[in-house]
């Protein structure tokens, strides 16, 4: 027989052992989960769990209730239901949990004022952080090219005038009358053409907001080119908020669910925040580069053959609100990132793989 000693270690022991063995099976069953795409990942992961832990404790069960019966039938099944709930209990039980995921927000829309042509700055008007409102003038471009070509037009329009003129009167000019009046008529078309397009070197702001960026090097006497990018304006009549989650978490994000909101530079500030709309198809694309991990976001992306940020999984776009008014929530007037705590339904361990499971055999069979 053994001493009390040895059969106090040796229980010890065989704990000790259960414990690693169920830590050690459980965390490369997470693992699978994790790392391997889903419609391989759950079979394997379930099978590891049962060939692992399951069916070893269904032995030892079933082992010690027949010991447990022989010697006192009730005490031995209450024993081993206790025990049997014990254990099951954390798989059963609802658990509340929340999912963290980055967000773009923009206070408003975003407006960017472009050159129309190739010209020089004559006259910066705004500086950054000013408020404009919509008509009014930012900047002016002076193109010469065109100041000289709708000078040599005009100049042209009036040789044409009085050309037109004399050929009703003269009779050898009479002849080319309808030429000339024709070539007025096209200069005047020109004119005209060359004259909006001055007007649109005056660049003037389409909507109320704040100038929250002006292009680096952007000062009077300098030149720019056609197309480029010169000031940003951010309007303030909606804010816009888009969060973006993977496959795993938008299985738990739910519609009208609560969470917190932080953004770059505010650490210490949270605004709460509802989900208002939920994109149940995936884009690949990412919008907004600063997603991109390849520039210290937290979203993956692959090599694509052109200049398209494509994300290495499919991201589900989420529209949230704001739940407290913007005029006293003291908000950034500037397109940043952050992050979103979003609470989910409250979900035990096995109705979590059971959904999951179904999620992927209902998106891969149909």
């Amino acid at each position: 027989a053994l001493s009390t000693s040895t059969r106090r270690w040796l229980l010890g022991y065989g704990i000790a052992s259960a414990l690693y063995r169920l830590v050690l099976f459980v965390t490369i069953s997470y693992a699978i989960y994790i790392f391997l795409p889903p419609i391989i990942a759950i079979p394997l992961c379930l099978s590891v769990l049962v060939t692992t832990l399951a069916a070893p404790l269904a032995g030892f069960f079933k082992a010690t209730g027949i010991l447990a019966w022989r010697k006192n039938r009730w005490w031995g099944a209450g024993r081993a239901l206790l025990i049997a709930t014990v254990l099951l209990a954390p798989l059963l039980i609802p658990i509340q949990s929340t999912i963290m995921v980055p967000v773009v927000y923009a206070s408003g829309r975003v407006h960017h004022v472009f050159s129309p042509e190739a010209g020089m700055i004559a006259e910066l008007s705004v500086k950054r952080g000013a408020h404009v409102e919509a008509g009014q003038t930012l900047l002016r471009l002076t193109a010469p090219d065109t100041e000289l070509e709708l000078k040599w037009a005009r100049q042209h329009r009036r040789v044409s005038e009085r050309l037109v003129e004399r050929s009703l009167t003269g009779g050898k000019l009479r002849d080319g009358y309808h030429i000339r009046k024709s070539e007025l008529a096209e200069l005047r078309s020109k004119i005209d053409g060359l004259e909006k397009l001055k007007s649109s070197l005056q660049l003037k702001s389409r909507q109320r907001g704040r100038i929250t960026k002006i292009a680096d090097g952007v000062r009077r006497g300098i030149w720019v080119r056609k197309k480029e990018p010169l000031i940003e304006i951010v309007s303030h009549d909606r804010i816009e908020l888009y969060a973006y989650a993977g496959q795993r978490e938008i299985e738990r994000i739910k519609l009208a669910a609560h969470g917190e909101l932080w953004l770059s530079g505010r650490p210490g500030r949270t605004w709460p925040v509802r989900v208002r709309h939920i994109h149940r198809e995936a884009i690949s694309q990412l919008e907004e580069p600063f997603l991109a991990e390849k520039f210290g976001g937290p979203i993956p992306v692959r090599e694509s053959g052109g200049n398209e940020l494509v994300a290495a999984d499919g991201i589900y776009k989420i529209e949230l609100e704001l739940r407290v008014s913007t005029a006293g929530a003291h908000l950034p007037d500037i397109k940043t990132m952050g992050f979103v705590k979003l609470e989910t339904p409250a979900q035990s361990i096995s109705d979590h793989f059971l959904t999951r499971f179904l999620g992927v055999w209902r998106r891969e069979f149909g």
